[in-house]
């Protein structure tokens, strides 16, 4: 296999790592967010329409 091939393939592993980290990174940030939320405090969609 040519190098540039090889380097191509060796750069689009490296961004798809980076991808997937920085998508688990954002989906640890959500699910801690919506830890917060106390859905309990939150209007009834009934009590919003009055």
């Amino acid at each position: 296999m040519g190098k540039e091939k090889k380097k191509q393939l060796d750069d689009k592993l490296l961004n798809e790592s980076d991808f997937k980290q920085k998508n688990d990174e954002q989906t640890e940030t959500f699910n801690n967010d919506l830890d917060k939320i106390n859905f309990a405090e939150l209007p009834l969609e009934s009590e919003l329409e009055e």
